[in-house]
């Protein structure tokens, strides 16, 4: 559960993956993705791959990043 306050009142409440798929809020609010979100935007964007950016740990990055590059 994320709750995100703006001068004192709630501005949204609910789920970390809702939070982060939805960039108008992001912006909106001037909120920062998580450093391995960040990364995974960066790497679907340049390599123009489908993979699934909502992870928060490096080890399900790297999982991930392994399932849709491979496991050179």
């Amino acid at each position: 559960r994320v709750i995100v306050l703006n001068k004192g009142m709630i501005a949204y409440d609910g789920d970390k993956d809702t939070l982060f798929s939805n960039q108008d809020l992001m912006e909106k609010y001037s909120l920062d993705y998580p450093n391995t979100v960040t990364m995974l935007l960066e790497i679907k964007k340049k390599l123009n791959v489908e993979l699934n950016e909502l992870q928060y740990n490096v080890m399900d990055a790297y999982t991930e990043l392994k399932k849709v590059l491979g496991d050179e």
